[in-house]
């Protein structure tokens, strides 16, 4: 599933992930239709030592895998905040998209 994969990437660059709503919208496909999940991916500055990439470095890198999955990824939110070294905190709000057979 798409929530168990999305946090797993997500712990790889040390964020967590918040699980939001989901909602479905018509495809014109039969006996098909879109479900669009919410998710968002929070970055904090971890211990120094722990991550041997920057907090910013992390973000991107995040922000790539997630991209080019083969599933359409809306990124609809990207706020950061920190100094000139690099950003100590940052929240990616997504919507992955699945196509689904209707019940």
């Amino acid at each position: 599933m798409w929530q168990v994969d999305l946090k797993r990437r997500a712990e790889q660059f040390a964020m967590t992930v918040n699980s939001g709503i989901t909602k479905t919208q018509d495809c014109p496909l039969p006996g098909k239709r879109f479900s669009i999940y919410s998710a968002a991916v929070d970055l904090r500055t971890t211990t120094p030592g722990i991550r041997t990439n920057s907090p910013y470095l992390r973000l991107l890198n995040l922000a790539q895998d997630v991209t080019s999955q083969k599933r359409r990824v809306d990124l609809t939110e990207v706020a950061a905040s920190g100094s000139s070294n690099s950003v100590s905190e940052a929240r990616l709000n997504l919507q992955v998209w699945s196509l689904e057979n209707v019940p």
